[in-house]
């Protein structure tokens, strides 16, 4: 973001134009004091590209075969557009390019915010029933309201108020738990202790704007049940992830939820196939957002550095 001037935000590709993309991000509302950290963020991008170190990045490109672009999250004021505008032609006399765009944030809870990797899980119902914790919850809730819609017909039509409230719990398990899995982000998780079992994963909880890393680390009373002795330190899993929603003005979530894929199906093929979703460099940001984290682990969620991770 525009208040650390020290580092690069994001490095991508920019398919449209083939040239490499160096991204600033803002997500606070604009006034006229930020044109000064846009200006301090702006030189240390040009100083970048006129390195040494940006050669031996990425040999054989110029900065004419670089786009600096601000992403932001409000609209920035006339007097602030004018300045960008004094910048762009500032930087067309050295050969560099330099956009702006405007990314709106989700808000609320009608987020169009989409997972990038969905897992698109189906429920295995007999597999999950079998493993979770509150299955017999669900199972009572269940007979429950097959016992109240018995008794609506019988004897009187006042059972149906509870035989809908207890129908509405398993049924909403069951709406969630489909939503988790089907729409989920798709991250790669390790088991990182044994006793009480304990699995990491690392993410982003940007929603769009910046990098917000952390590793959330979660403790499992089903993995020992549904692998029977079997997991290790550093087995690998396939896990879903819902994120928490924070403020409609913040750029990132508030937490994020992961569950393994092994909850709900015991399918080795359809568990493979989330795992081909995870390349090598995925495992090794796991691995080294997990040296950030103090031992013994403990159930949290942990922010990551950015500048140690660099």
């Amino acid at each position: 973001m525009m208040s650390d001037p020290s580092t690069i935000d994001i490095v991508a590709h920019d398919p449209e134009t083939g040239k490499l993309l160096l991204v600033m991000t803002e997500h606070r509302p604009w006034n006229q004091t930020m044109n000064a950290e846009f200006r301090a963020k702006l030189n240390t991008y040009v100083h970048y590209l006129r390195s040494e170190q940006f050669a031996k990045d990425h040999p054989g490109l110029k900065p004419s075969d670089v786009i600096v672009k601000l992403d932001c999250a409000h609209v920035p004021g006339s007097n602030t557009l004018a300045f960008f505008e004094q910048v762009r032609g500032e930087l067309a006399q050295q050969g560099i390019e330099l956009r702006h765009e405007v990314i709106r944030l989700p808000s609320g809870l009608l987020s169009r915010a989409t997972a990038s990797r969905p897992a698109r899980l189906r429920i295995n119902w007999i597999h999950w029933l079998r493993y979770d914790p509150d299955a017999r919850l669900f199972l009572i809730c269940l007979a429950l309201s097959i016992l109240g819609i018995f008794c609506a017909l019988y004897f009187s039509a006042w059972h149906w108020i509870w035989a809908i409230f207890f129908l509405l719990l398993p049924l909403l398990a069951w709406i969630r738990w489909t939503i988790h899995f089907r729409t989920g982000n798709a991250e790669p998780g390790k088991v990182v202790s044994l006793d009480p079992v304990l699995f990491a994963v690392a993410t982003d909880l940007t929603k769009g704007i910046g990098s917000f890393p952390a590793l959330k680390i979660v403790q499992s009373k089903r993995l020992p049940h549904i692998y029977r002795g079997s997991l290790a330190i550093g087995f690998r899993l396939a896990t879903v992830c819902m994120y928490e929603f924070s403020k409609a003005d913040s750029p990132s979530w508030a937490d994020v939820h992961p569950m393994p894929a092994e909850y709900v199906t015991s399918n080795k093929k359809k568990i493979a196939k989330v795992m081909q979703l995870f390349s090598q460099e995925d495992w090794d940001k796991l691995d080294r957002f997990l040296k950030q984290v103090p031992l013994p682990y403990a159930p949290g969620l942990y922010r990551i550095d950015e500048k140690q991770e660099r």
